[in-house]
């Protein structure tokens, strides 16, 4: 009877980490088609960009109010009520083609979502007693919601061309405020703010003199790795229709899979490497994705297309997810929701809008209308995947000449 009651938390933590992510992945994985199909695909790079304009500062603000005025899953709650609200809305913007309603909608939608993934993450750590060992496990279960989404899309809904994928996932957002009342409480917030700097209240202080300087290093690293990231969800889609394939959201499902596996194993990994050079490999199986995209588009066959669809595993656990655990394990409990909200502004918000502006660059040349063809294809991916490995080159360069401890 105590081993259930015990397990019970853990179950709704788990359904947390499945429901929240299920909520952005029913609208991004075919946004990028379904603007498309109403004339709209100029709108893909700006309305990409939204998430990640949100998370510079978004995210720290939820930070400071979970820290110290509001409990995490009450805060969580009210986001996904007014999320679900714009998300709704939003749907209704696409099916008229209304342009400047589906900006302002979805920016609105941004500026609310993107805290939510940092209060879910925060939830979830305050009530595990072994982070490295039990928040892979939870992880796993938002790369699920991913797969069940694209499968849901293509098979369940068949909307990988239509806005209801959008009304499902409004749905999906009420129903996690929904169960956020069943959540097991978070620790209470410390009140105190008074004669604190600003650099404290965000928690800039803790993390930016963590001794070694890894912090700093790691949140660079991450954002780099967002930022040539960032054409994944809004481009590979594309670049999987235009070469014939039928229901894009289900192919994309190879991703998750290999997220899954990779995040399964990736106890193992940190108990034998250090975060610093998992997060560098990660980084170039990035590039090896690129690579991969960009030989299929060539001509080189789908195993090719699959290959850089599962390189997302690898560059998901090693970076993103190698990093929460890192704040979490080294950092003190008053400044936690902070320093995640700092992994989230770096990697959700800082390293994505640089990617996007540059992918929507690259894209405008290459990949519009017009210019569907194969070498414009893989001169789009072949860009990324250099910037990938330069990338890759310099901190290999600089992590091997000051290598700080873990």
């Amino acid at each position: 009877m105590r081993e259930s009651s015990a397990r019970t938390p853990l179950v709704r933590l788990a359904v947390l980490f499945f429901l929240q992510p299920l909520s952005s992945a029913l609208w991004i994985l075919p946004f990028g088609n379904v603007l498309a199909a109403r004339g709209l695909e100029v709108l893909v790079p700006v309305v990409f960009a939204f998430p990640p304009v949100a998370a510079l500062f978004s995210p720290l603000l939820a930070g400071v109010l979970a820290d110290h005025k509001i409990p995490s899953q009450r805060l969580l709650r009210y986001l996904l009520f007014g999320s679900s609200v714009l998300m709704f809305s939003a749907s209704l913007a696409v099916e008229r083609a209304n342009a400047p309603l589906i900006l302002a909608l979805m920016l609105a939608h941004a500026v609310l979502f993107a805290p939510t993934g940092t209060l879910a993450t925060a939830v979830v750590l305050a009530n595990s007693s072994n982070p490295a060992r039990h928040f892979p496990f939870f992880r796993i279960w938002s790369t699920v919601s991913w797969i069940a989404a694209g499968y849901f899309i293509s098979f369940g809904i068949s909307s990988d061309f239509s806005p209801r994928a959008m009304t499902a996932a409004s749905f999906c957002e009420l129903a996690l405020a929904l169960y956020t009342f069943v959540l097991p409480p978070a620790p209470a917030p410390n009140v105190s703010l008074r004669r604190s700097g600003w650099k404290e209240i965000l928690g800039l202080k803790a993390v930016m003199h963590f001794p070694g300087g890894m912090p700093p290093v790691l949140l660079a690293m991450v954002a780099l790795t967002m930022c040539f990231s960032a054409a994944f969800f809004p481009y590979a889609p594309q670049l999987l229709s235009s070469t014939g394939i039928a229901r894009p959201s289900a192919w994309m499902t190879v991703a998750q899979w290999s997220e899954i596996l990779f995040i399964g194993l990736l106890p193992l990994f940190l108990h034998r490497v250090k975060p610093q050079w998992l997060m560098l490999f990660g980084l170039g199986c990035g590039g090896v994705r690129c690579l991969s995209f960009a030989g299929y588009a060539g001509g080189c066959g789908w195993p090719l297309a699959v290959a850089g669809l599962a390189m997302h595993g690898p560059v998901t656990a090693f970076t993103f997810v190698t990093m929460q655990i890192f704040m979490e394990k080294n950092l003190p409990p008053e400044v936690r929701n902070r320093a995640q909200a700092l992994v989230s502004v770096f990697g959700s918000g800082v390293g994505p809008l640089a990617g996007l502006l540059v992918s929507g660059l690259l894209a405008s040349a290459t990949i519009l209308p017009g210019k569907l063809d194969a070498g414009s294809w893989a001169a789009f991916w072949g860009a990324f995947a250099a910037l990938h490995l330069l990338a890759a080159g310099f901190f290999f360069l600089r992590l091997r000449r000051n290598v700080p401890d873990a």
